[in-house]
């Protein structure tokens, strides 16, 4: 009987028994091993993970570190006073008191270099001391220091040998703010900051890898990523050791895997829900990554990288949606630094990026192109007129920063994102748009259309004729006669720019801004007046007057420059009168003075142009000590128009006779005005009722006809 209870309809218990357990234990060892695949992926996705997160952290380093150093070298690179002090007549000075001697603790770079453009050291400092960098630098910079004379604009930099270790070095032509030089006047300022054991630490902290190292020899068992040089050389390599949060998270769950199916179940849900949290929590890092690589570290905006990829992501993804790209640049913020130093600057910076994050609805991108600049991008083009308007509404008050009240102004450049064109074209659009605005007057928008494309692209045209004019001496100069007010008879000449382009004519004033714009403004001065001093040279006993750019007259080696040239013309420098312009004399007051003085003491005089136009006064007169000064055709346009012009005048000859100056009165065109002149004490007269510009050999035909009967035509 008791084995009757083992079976039922013929078919014993125990097999029922024995079939089920072999189902369930068939079903535990389906579900342990589906449990054991996927926490085993799960060990190996979060490794994997956590080791991109860590690779893509060590990239974010190196570009960290690249970008320091070049945002250090563009701030003291791009630099009037800079440019300044290695072109001083002390530069080795200037050089170690402004970089050399803060290297030797100064925890943004341990080391600078001037380099000269043909590749030598012009000067160089590690850690405050003298520093010989071919001694240093086991990796060459010549590729680098290339790709900076090739692109003088922005910062360049890598990662180079040296027989300290490996360092991030970065560089740029040293330069004025307002213009680039010529390329025989670059000097290139490097700087260089070892990658030492506190580097090191820093990123392993700020970047959580674990046991990082710089290294010639990567273990086997060590994640790494090659640092290269400019040449894409490997220097050397980052080394670190996986977190492996796998593998931790496998070894705190095993002792749960012997234990029930329950057991079992709330070990995979435990291990994929800690999968997940280790997933999120990689994503978290590497946006964090993201953001210190894309973002400006002052402003909290987007850098220009940052900024571009994400209007370029957005172009992307709605090519059909229109928008504006904005270019800003603040006029007047330099003063700032220079006034109250650049933690004022930084705070000012700050106050900018608030309000333009505050400005309009409409602004969907903002970012920080460095410096003073900033980009805007907004999605709606039909409204740029007025985004641009509330920019420049947040200009027109002062800001108030740290109890101080400053005023800046903004000059804007707008273009629409056409889809025909890619995001790099936008921004060059953007920036002619910007430049013209700065052009006009500043602390103005203009929006990009075709005609200021076609302006832009003349312009370059019309600078490229400019500099093979100049080349083949296609400027020369015409001269206009000045009389002496009483005898009526011509006791020297002013030398005045003509182009010879007969097909399309250019006046003067439009072709010497175009100069100054470009950096020719030397070459086209020494060429004009080397030219004027041969042809002076045969019209003895006349005076000649030649003009002079406020950008020749800032340049300090301008007086050894007019020095060479009336050596090589023999031309005596009593003879010779300088004219400039009361601007020359603002913007830069010191250098002007110094040019001036050098100039004097070997006997050239100097005269004060458009004398009435502007603002020079008594203390101009004196500070300078003009041998002269020509009162400008307007004051004589005013005394035709009314008696207080005529006043004017007066009081401005009255004013120089007591100073005991000369006055030249310049644009006589009628009698009355010669007269006038004459009688209240002007001295010499210009202008066309006298004489009108000619060449030289007209000059020396009209003199030798004049023979016999003027003798001062004895240049014949």
């Amino acid at each position: 009987m008791a084995m009757r209870e083992f079976s039922e309809d013929g078919r014993p218990r125990l097999t029922r028994v024995a079939i089920g357990l072999a189902l369930f234990f068939a079903f535990v060892t389906a579900l342990t091993t589906i449990g054991t695949v996927m926490f085993s992926d799960i060990i190996r996705t979060a490794t994997s993970i956590d080791d991109s997160r860590s690779q893509l952290a060590a990239r974010m380093a190196l570009v960290g570190l690249k970008s320091r150093i070049s945002g250090t070298v563009q701030d003291n690179a791009v630099w009037s006073d800079a440019y300044a002090g290695v072109w001083g007549p002390n530069p080795y000075g200037w050089i170690y008191d402004t970089w050399g001697a803060i290297s030797r603790n100064y925890p943004l770079y341990d080391g600078m270099i001037v380099m000269n453009a043909d590749g030598s050291v012009f000067s160089g400092m590690h850690k405050g001391r003298p520093s010989a960098p071919s001694a240093f630098f086991r990796t060459s910079l010549n590729p680098l220091l290339q790709l900076a004379l090739d692109s003088p604009g922005k910062a360049h930099a890598a990662f180079a040998d040296t027989t300290a270790g490996v360092v991030v070095v970065a560089m740029q032509v040293i330069q004025r703010n307002s213009h680039m030089d010529p390329l025989e006047k670059r000097k290139t300022l490097v700087l260089y900051k070892l990658i030492d054991p506190a580097v090191l630490s820093d990123i392993r902290q700020q970047q959580n890898l674990k046991g990082l190292i710089l290294t010639d020899r990567v273990e086997n068992h060590m994640l790494s990523l090659p640092v290269l040089d400019a040449g894409g050389r490997s220097i050397a390599s980052f080394a670190w050791q996986s977190a492996d949060p796998g593998e931790k998270l496998y070894q705190r769950e095993k002792p749960l895997i012997a234990l029930s199916i329950l057991v079992l179940v709330l070990f995979v849900c435990g291990g994929a829900y800690l999968a997940f949290d280790e997933v999120q929590r990689q994503r978290r890092s590497a946006r964090k990554a993201w953001a210190l690589a894309t973002h400006d570290a002052l402003s909290g905006l987007f850098n220009r990288g940052g900024f571009l990829q994400m209007v370029e992501q957005r172009r992307h993804n709605q090519p059909a949606a229109p928008g504006a790209l904005f270019l800003l640049d603040l006029d007047g913020f330099k003063a700032v630094n220079d006034n109250w130093g650049h933690p004022v600057g930084d705070a000012l910076i700050c106050s900018v990026a608030a309000e333009l994050k505050a400005c309009d609805p409409d602004i969907d991108l903002i970012g920080r192109f460095g410096g003073d600049e900033f980009a805007l991008y907004a999605a709606r083009p039909d409204r740029a007129g007025a985004i641009a308007e509330k920019v420049l509404a947040i200009f027109r008050k002062p800001f108030t920063i740290r109890g101080l009240t400053i005023k800046v102004g903004v000059s804007i450049g707008v273009a629409d994102t056409d889809r025909g064109i890619g995001t790099d074209e936008m921004v060059r659009r953007a920036d002619i748009a910007l430049y013209d605005a700065k052009e006009k007057g500043k602390e103005r928008a203009v929006i990009y259309d075709a005609a200021l494309g076609e302006a832009k692209a003349a312009e370059l045209r019309m600078e490229r004729e400019l500099r093979q004019a100049i080349a083949d001496g296609a400027i020369v100069p015409h001269f206009q006669p000045l009389f002496d007010a009483r005898t009526r008879q011509a006791v020297g000449f002013e030398a005045l720019a003509r182009w010879n382009r007969p097909e399309d004519p250019i006046t003067p004033d439009r072709f010497i801004a175009l100069a100054e714009r470009a950096g020719l403004m030397d070459q086209l001065g020494e060429s004009l007046l080397e030219q004027s001093l041969i042809a002076a040279g045969k019209w003895p006993g006349f005076s000649l007057s030649v003009n002079v750019s406020p950008l020749q007259l800032c340049n300090p080696r301008f007086p050894e420059q007019v020095r060479l040239v009336l050596d090589r013309t023999g031309f005596d420098p009593g003879r010779l009168s300088m004219e400039v312009t009361e601007g020359a004399l603002i913007s830069n007051p010191e250098q002007a003075r110094q040019a001036i003085h050098a100039l004097k003491s070997i006997g050239v005089r100097f005269a004060l142009d458009d004398f009435g136009s502007g603002y020079a006064s008594i203390g101009v007169l004196r500070q300078f000590g003009f041998d002269r000064i020509k009162i400008d055709r307007s004051l004589l346009v005013a005394a035709d128009e009314t008696d207080s012009g005529a006043d004017v005048i007066k009081a401005t000859i009255a004013l120089a006779r007591a100073l005991d100056v000369p006055v030249t009165a310049e644009g006589v065109e009628r009698q009355e005005q010669a007269d006038f002149l004459t009688q209240n004490g002007c001295d010499q007269l210009q202008g066309y009722l006298l004489g009108r510009p000619a060449a030289p050999a007209q000059i020396l035909r009209d003199l030798c006809e004049a023979k016999g009967e003027n003798p001062l035509a004895q240049a014949c």
